[in-house]
Formats: structure tokens, C-alpha cells, sequence
């Protein structure tokens, strides 16, 4: 494949499990090809996620205006603590339902 896309072409590969993508890289480091990352599906999406928010991040502070006053520390805390929020409940769905389910007994229990 990389004969088919030369010299300055890429090959992008997705749901790979760790056994293939092993291959894959004993096969390039044996062919001499010297530059190659690979991720598993799991490690693709938390990749993805953590590259679209800091970018997200990037672009919210590049259109600040320069008169305000550069992030404290609390205010950067709270910026990443509600990002692995986002992260856990994005790689855990189940959480938010057990949640629910615990808002709900809770409800019952009041008098």
C-alpha cells in the first residue's frame, strides 16, 4: 500500500485491534518506513476527543479580546475538570443512567 500512495502519501487505518495493528508495525519498521502511528479504535476516539477539545479550546482563546486578563489557575481547573467530566460520560454511557437511577430512588426517599 505504500508503494500505491508514494513517497508523501499517508495510509489512515481505523478499528484496528492490538494484534493487527502490532503487525503493522513490525511490517513498516522491516520495510523501512520510518514514520508510522497507529491506534486502536478505543485509543483513535479518546485521541480524536482530547485533539477536537483542545482546538475548541485553542479557537475560544485566540477570539478573546486581548484586554482581558490571562486564565488563573481555578479558572483553567475548571475548564479541565469539566472536560474528563464530558470524557467519562462519553466513554461511560452507563454512568449517566446509573445516575438517574440513583436520582430517582433518592426522590422516592424524601419526605
Amino acid at each position: 500500500m505504500a508503494k500505491r500512495v508514494g513517497e508523501a502519501g499517508r495510509i489512515y487505518a481505523n478499528d484496528i485491534d492490538a494484534t493487527a495493528l502490532a503487525y503493522l508495525r513490525e511490517r513498516c519498521q522491516r520495510d523501512g518506513i520510518d514514520h508510522f502511528e497507529g491506534r486502536t479504535y478505543p485509543g483513535w476516539r479518546h485521541h480524536l476527543v482530547i485533539s477536537a477539545v483542545t482546538y475548541a479550546f485553542l479557537q475560544q482563546e485566540r477570539m478573546r479580546p486581548s484586554v482581558d486578563p490571562a486564565l488563573t489557575f481555578p479558572a483553567i481547573l475548571a475548564i479541565v475538570q469539566e472536560v474528563f467530566t464530558g470524557l467519562l460520560f462519553a466513554s461511560r454511557p452507563r454512568y449517566l443512567e446509573w445516575m438517574h437511577q440513583a436520582k430517582q430512588r433518592l426522590e422516592q426517599l424524601r419526605i
